[in-house]
């Protein structure tokens, strides 16, 4: 860049900055929230006043401009900066550089109706007139009405009757400020405001009061502009304040004044700073003068000798023990004897240096000590390369030492791996063993196939495995002839039971989630055989079914006469019968049957069901047993042994160890069935039926009668 000219006969310019391009046509497009009820647009553009955009849908507003500037532009949904859009967390949004469709996350507030607000303020006595500025008009300054001396009211249609501030004058030079002389913040509408003080009043002298602000060391605090203890006070004529038993290492200490603990009185001026210079170290007594014009000095007087302290600096916050909740002054925190400790500082990311008090001499990364530092650091980047980095993940105590050239940082930034664990259960019979395949997205879990081998959980017929949150298992019986295994069961996340359910086209057992694992109070939902049964004299009637008896939640069973003498019989299920024969509608409304009309029944197979309202299996004629599992529609048919009579008394069943023994009169058909309603195992018997089982959870039939049976 050039520097300013002055005047000459005839300038020559070489060349230029930028040249302004040819406006075109520019077309802007946002998606905003729903609920929206207007969009403007205000930027380069339109010189940042508000333009309202087209609306295409309640979420898409769009507008075409013809300029030369398409960048820089924001959003809002009122024509007033109130209304801007924010970040979805709330923040202020950047301005935007033109993209072909834009998306508002969130706005600052939404207009409310226009209405009528009364501002009504109290002031202090003397004042000559009273302005209002604020978002109700731009923060342009509107005379209010005088009511009396000390009140005045204002009356204005607005539908953005917050942020304002009141003022004496047409200027900010007369706005109001605290009881203190310190800025007061934009107002929030309320019945009666009240002014402590104004700036300065029009035509009235101002008394200023005058503070010296700057280095923390050498005033006892950090460039604070209403700090009472380093006000000056006329001496002889020159405004003066004196420091006493200030201990300085050798530096450039910087400083200023201003007037009415405001920057808009500064010296010198903005940007910059006096400086006094302290060539050893030692304890000093500093004066301040100021003539009120352009005359500030500072002198120091060594009273007595000192060391050279050290002090540590950083990325602190208020609230945070780390660095005392300061950031980066130079001087946070003073190293005693080469060391602090910060106490109970939380997890974070924190940056540090060394300083003697100023940034003219600094210690950091370069100047680590890793054989005593136990912290992972790294270096800072750009001109804060030589800082100290590292990031904490617990609430610790943390230690900075700088002795003989060397700092050590004593920090545990280990990250603490927290894993959670869910409980995954299966309920299952019939399986010799039960294996758990485990894995999830980076690495396998469990043993390696069929993974780790499992037992039942006490004795209740399902087993349990502490699975990691979030992962993958397969249940499996092992690697053995006929070995079989579930489908995959993937991104579990909490814990959960699952039933095995029937057979899919891969050979893998489906699984689905029971709440409770099997073992559920049973409901009291009706099933019925329908069609050519014992049950309904053998004829097809919508009133007529044979009712099949409940073993676990949806699971059925019954053993019945299929048919009468030769040939082949029909049958469906239903859950719920029709009022009369003829009342079809209700009955094949709640009917299950093939997915093919005239299905043959394979007997011993899972054979799939479908609520379907026509169709029919077919059978040959004879006396079955029928398990009908209406979680996994699915249903198997198994014939009993001949000459096998209804039960005629109550049976009982015992268990003994692994054996369990069913006692009944005459010759009876003994099935065993799984809580899901598979069909284990058929025993005949005479006066009594035994079975080997392992370890688990079993319906014992005999006849249509059920007993639940617990294996140890």
């Amino acid at each position: 860049n050039n520097a300013n000219r002055t005047w000459a006969e005839k300038d020559v310019v070489s060349a230029w900055t930028a040249v302004p391009s040819e406006a075109k046509d520019v077309v802007y497009t946002v998606t905003v929230p729903e609920g929206t009820p207007a969009v403007y647009i205000a930027g380069n553009l339109n010189g940042w006043t508000f333009t309202a955009m087209t609306k295409v849908t309640d979420t898409e507003y769009t507008l075409t401009v013809k300029t030369d500037t398409p960048n820089g532009y924001k959003y809002a949904c009122g024509a007033n900066w109130a209304f801007e859009e924010v970040t979805a967390e709330g923040a202020p949004v950047a301005d935007r550089n033109w993209a072909e469709k834009d998306v508002v996350a969130k706005w600052k507030d939404i207009p409310m109706e226009i209405q009528e607000v009364v501002y009504t303020v109290t002031v202090p006595e003397g004042t000559p007139a009273v302005y209002i500025a604020g978002n109700l008009n731009n923060w342009t300054f509107t005379a209010m009405n005088k009511v009396s001396d000390t009140e005045y009211t204002l009356t204005v249609k607005t539908n953005t009757p917050n942020g304002y501030k009141y003022a004496c004058g047409d200027s900010w030079d007369y706005e109001e400020v605290t009881a203190e002389g310190t800025a007061v913040a934009d107002r929030n509408w309320s019945e009666k405001d009240v002014v402590a003080k104004w700036k300065a009043v029009p035509g009235q002298q101002v008394e200023v009061v005058y503070t010296i602000v700057g280095d923390p060391l050498l005033l006892g605090s950090n460039w604070d502009l209403n700090d009472a203890a380093n006000e000056m006070k006329e001496v002889n004529g020159l405004l003066t304040l004196v420091k006493e038993n200030v201990s300085l290492n050798p530096g450039s200490y910087k400083y200023k004044v201003v007037g009415n603990h405001s920057w808009d009185i500064q010296h010198p001026g903005t940007g910059i700073d006096s400086l006094l210079v302290i060539a050893e170290v030692g304890i000093y007594t500093i004066t301040f003068t100021y003539d009120k014009q352009v005359a500030l000095n500072a002198t120091a007087v060594k009273t007595g000798d000192a060391q050279v302290k050290y002090y540590v600096t950083g990325n602190g916050e208020e609230g945070n023990p780390w660095m005392a909740g300061k950031t980066w002054t130079g001087s946070d925190v003073e190293l005693v004897d080469g060391t602090v400790t910060f106490k109970d500082v939380p997890a974070g990311t924190y940056a540090f240096k060394v300083t003697k008090g100023n940034w003219e001499w600094t210690a950091g990364y370069d100047q680590l000590d890793t054989e005593c530092t136990t912290a992972d650091v790294t270096r800072g980047t750009g001109n804060d390369d030589n800082n100290v980095i590292f990031t904490t993940y617990k609430t610790q105590d943390i230690t900075i030492t700088y002795v003989n050239e060397k700092i050590c940082l004593q920090a545990d930034t280990k990250a603490e791996v927290v894993v959670e664990y869910v409980t995954v259960r299966f309920a299952v019979v019939g399986w010799e063993k039960v294996y758990a395949y485990a894995w999830d997205e980076t690495s396998t879990l469990s043993a390696q196939w069929p993974g780790d081998e499992i037992t039942s959980t006490l004795n209740e017929g399902f087993y349990s495995y502490n699975l990691k949150k979030g992962a993958n298992i397969i249940f499996n019986s092992g690697n053995g002839e006929g070995a079989v295994q579930t489908i995959n069961l993937e991104g579990i996340n909490a814990d959960v039971c699952y039933v095995i359910g029937g057979v899919n086209d891969e050979g893998k057992y489906n699984a689905t989630i029971d709440e409770n694992c099997g073992k559920g109070e049973l409901v009291d939902e009706d099933l019925y055989i329908i069609g050519d049964v014992k049950g309904t004299d053998y004829e097809w009637a919508a009133n007529k079914g044979e009712k099949m008896t409940q073993i676990a939640p949806k699971v059925y069973t019954l053993t019945t006469t299929f048919g009468k003498g030769d040939g082949d019989a029909y049958f469906a299920f239903a859950t719920t019968l029709g009022t009369d024969a003829n009342d079809w509608a209700t009955l094949n409304a709640n009917r299950f049957g093939p997915k093919e009309d005239n299905t043959l029944v394979t007997l011993q197979s899972e054979i799939e069901l479908v609520k379907i309202g026509e169709n029919a299996f077919k059978i040959a004629s004879g006396d079955y047993t029928v398990a009908v599992d209406l979680n996994t529609m699915r249903m198997i048919v198994s014939q009993i042994g001949v000459g096998v009579d209804n039960i005629s008394a109550t049976a009982q069943v015992r268990i003994d160890g692994n054996i369990v023994t069913a006692t009944f009169d005459g010759k009876q058909t003994m099935r065993i069935f799984s809580t899901t309603g598979q069909l284990i195992n058929t025993v005949v018997g005479n006066g009594s039926a035994s079975a080997q089982l392992t370890a688990g959870m079993y319906i014992i039939m005999v006849g249509n009668e059920p007993f639940k049976a617990f294996v140890r």
